[in-house]
């Protein structure tokens, strides 16, 4: 039991393609050493007789990050609706927010103008006046859009 417990990947696999496995100097057969594969406590690994994926499920900050922008996308393309904009017209955002959202904003430019067709995104010098107030991950966006001529 001990030596089959430390058979190495590889011999497993020999074992599953040819149906037998000497170790130690005996020889076992199919259905003599039942292979089970279980995902180590505390991953994301799912497993089955063919395969197992070990996915890492802990979010990081730049994860993080990613879905405040995809957030911030969705927010404006909300506003473009609500102010009769079609999908396919350019637009110009002025914007105020939460100093993180203001971040996220700056490092994930670009993406957010290709992804709403926007021709410039910029940081408003004051207060904006606006009723376009979202609120992401407890965070406040302020919008200003308009379409762009």
């Amino acid at each position: 039991m001990k030596l089959i417990n430390s058979l190495f990947p590889e011999q497993v696999a020999r074992y599953e393609q040819s149906n037998s496995l000497e170790i130690d100097g005996k020889t076992f057969n199919e259905g003599e050493i039942l292979i089970f594969r279980e995902p180590k406590e505390g991953t994301g690994t799912i497993s089955n007789k063919f395969i197992s994926i070990d996915i890492d499920c802990k979010l990081n900050q730049s994860l993080l990050d990613e879905g405040l922008a995809r957030e911030i996308v969705n927010r404006i393309q909300k506003t473009r609706k609500d102010i009769d904009l079609n999908v396919s017209d350019r637009i110009e955002i002025t914007y105020n927010g939460s100093e993180k959202l203001e971040e996220v904003l700056s490092q994930f430019k670009e993406h957010i103008m290709s992804e709403t067709l926007t021709l410039s995104l910029d940081k408003a010098s004051s207060e904006l006046d606006s009723p376009h107030r979202h609120e992401i991950e407890n965070f406040e966006l302020v919008l200003e859009i308009k379409k762009s001529k």
